[in-house]
C-alpha cells in the first residue's frame, strides 16, 4: 500500500513552490519576465526561439509554446496582478515595494496549473485587503495547496490538517489550527494528570518505603 503524504508521481503528480521573497538576481527583471524565471521549459523554448533563424524550425517552436498551455497560464498571472491591483508591470522589481513584489509571487502561485502548491509565509509584508483577497482566491482553488506560515488566522480558516515538526518527528492533525489548538490543550490536561497520578503514586510509595 501506498504510505500516506506520498505522491506518485507516475500519476500526472506536479509541484510549484513560490517562495517566500524573489531571488535578488531575479530583482533586475519586471513582473513579465520574471514569470518565466519560474518556467524553465518555458524559457528554454523562447531562448531558443531567438537563437533560431530557420522558419520552419520557428514554426515548431511556436507550436511547441501554444501546445505546452504557455499562454493560457501567462494570461491566468496578467490576471491575477489586475486581481491585486499590481500597476508596475513594467517596473524593475528591485524599485518596487515587499508587498508589491508579494503580489507578483501571489499572481504566480495561484495562476500555476501544477496539482501541489507550496506557499512559503505567502502574506507577509502584504496588506490586509490584499490578504483577504488572496484567501478568496485559495478557498476557491480547486487545486492542493501546503501553506508554511505564522500567520495563524490564515491556517485557521483555510487548512484541514496541520503538520507538526517537532524533534525531527512530523507530526499530522486532520482538522483546522483552531482544532489543533484545542487537541494540544486536551494533550496538555492529559499529561499534567498522568504527571500528578506519577507524584502520587511516588508520594504513597516513598511513604510506604519509608513506614517499612
Amino acid at each position: 500500500s501506498t504510505p500516506p503524504f506520498q505522491f506518485d508521481k507516475s500519476k500526472d503528480y506536479s509541484c510549484f513552490y513560490i517562495p517566500q521573497e524573489i531571488a535578488p538576481h531575479d530583482l533586475n527583471q519586471n513582473a513579465e519576465e520574471v514569470f518565466l524565471t519560474f518556467y524553465p521549459e518555458f524559457k528554454s523554448l523562447f531562448d531558443e526561439l531567438k537563437k533560431s533563424k530557420n522558419a520552419d524550425h520557428q514554426a515548431k517552436l511556436h507550436e511547441q509554446i501554444t501546445d505546452s498551455g504557455f499562454y493560457q497560464i501567462e494570461q491566468n498571472y496578467k490576471s491575477y496582478l489586475k486581481t491585486f491591483h499590481f500597476e508596475h508591470v513594467h517596473a524593475p522589481l528591485k524599485q518596487l515595494s515587499g508587498g508589491e513584489q508579494k503580489k507578483v509571487l501571489l499572481a504566480l502561485g495561484l495562476s500555476s496549473p501544477a496539482k501541489l502548491i507550496l506557499w512559503d509565509e505567502p502574506t507577509n509584508h502584504l496588506d490586509i485587503e490584499t490578504i483577504k483577497l488572496f484567501e478568496g482566491e485559495l478557498e476557491l482553488t480547486p487545486q492542493a495547496f501546503i501553506l508554511i506560515t505564522h500567520d495563524r488566522y490564515l491556517l485557521s480558516k483555510l487548512c484541514k490538517r496541520i503538520f507538526q515538526i517537532k524533534n525531527g518527528i512530523i507530526e499530522s492533525f486532520t482538522g483546522s489550527y483552531t482544532d489543533y489548538l484545542d487537541y494540544l490543550q486536551l494533550q496538555e490536561t492529559h499529561r499534567q494528570s498522568l504527571l500528578n497520578k506519577l507524584r502520587n503514586s511516588l508520594s504513597r510509595e516513598t511513604a510506604w518505603m519509608r513506614q517499612g
